[in-house]
C-alpha cells in the first residue's frame, strides 16, 4: 500500500503544478488570439465547466452535510487580480474544522469521480465518442479538483497541528499503518482503491503533459 500511496502523492503534486501552468497558457493564447480578456475568461470557463461544476458542487454538498447555510452558488467566471475564479460557493463559517473539510472537498469529489469510473468499468468504453467524452471529463475534473487559495486559507492554521502530530508520532515511534496490518482485508481494500485512482491520475497526467507540450508549441509559433 505504501507504493500506491507514494505514487498517488506524486501524481497529485505533478498534476497540481502542471494544471496551474496550463491555465496560464490557455489564457495567454486566448487573449493573443481574440485580443479580449473577457472572451478569454469565458472560453476558459466553458472549457473547464464540467470540472468546475463538480468542484463547486463538492463545496456545496459538504457545506450542506455540515448543516451550514449556503448564501451563493455560481459557475460564472470572475477575475480576481491576475487569477481567474471560475465559480464560487459562499457559505456561513462557524469553525475551523468544518471550513477546512469544505475547502478540500473538491479533491475528494474528484477522487470519487475517478473511483466511480473504475468501479463501473466505464473507461475505456467500446465507443470512440464515449471514450473522448470521458477523457475530456477526466482532464477537466483533474484540473479543477484542487482547492483555490481562498479555499485553503483556513488550512494554514492546521499546519502547526499537523507538525505537532508528526512530531508526536516520531517521538513515540508510532506507525499508523501498524494498526492496520492485522486487518489484511482492509489493507487490501485501501490498496485497491489507490490502484484504481492512480490509473486515472496517471492518464490525466499524460493528457496534461501532452497539452502542455502542444500549448507551448503554439505559443512559440505565435511568439507569445
Amino acid at each position: 500500500m505504501v507504493k500506491e500511496l507514494t505514487l498517488f502523492l506524486f501524481l497529485i503534486i505533478a498534476i497540481f503544478f502542471i494544471t496551474r501552468e496550463l491555465f496560464k497558457k490557455f489564457y495567454l493564447i486566448f487573449v493573443s488570439t481574440f485580443k479580449n480578456e473577457s472572451i478569454a475568461y469565458v472560453l476558459i470557463s466553458i472549457l473547464f465547466l464540467p470540472g468546475t461544476a463538480l468542484h463547486e458542487l463538492s463545496h456545496f454538498l459538504m457545506a450542506t452535510i455540515f448543516m451550514l447555510r449556503v448564501y451563493d452558488f455560481t459557475l460564472l467566471p470572475q477575475k480576481k487580480g491576475n487569477m481567474i475564479k471560475m465559480g464560487s460557493v459562499v457559505y456561513e463559517k462557524k469553525d475551523l474544522v468544518r471550513s477546512v473539510i469544505i475547502g478540500i472537498a473538491p479533491l475528494f469529489g474528484g477522487l470519487f469521480f475517478f473511483f466511480f469510473l473504475s468501479y463501473f468499468n466505464l473507461f475505456p468504453a467500446k465507443s470512440l465518442l464515449l471514450n473522448l467524452i470521458i477523457a475530456y471529463l477526466i482532464f477537466t475534473v483533474s484540473s479543477t479538483m484542487f482547492s483555490s487559495k481562498q479555499d485553503l486559507k483556513d488550512l494554514i492554521y492546521t499546519i502547526p497541528f499537523i507538525l505537532l502530530l508528526i512530531f508526536f508520532l516520531y517521538i513515540f515511534n508510532l506507525n499508523p499503518l501498524f494498526y492496520l496490518q492485522g486487518d489484511k482485508k482492509l489493507l487490501l481494500l485501501i490498496s485497491e482503491f489507490f490502484k484504481r485512482i492512480n490509473m486515472y491520475l496517471l492518464f490525466s497526467l499524460i493528457i496534461n503533459l501532452f497539452l502542455l507540450f502542444l500549448l507551448s508549441l503554439i505559443m512559440k509559433l505565435k511568439k507569445i
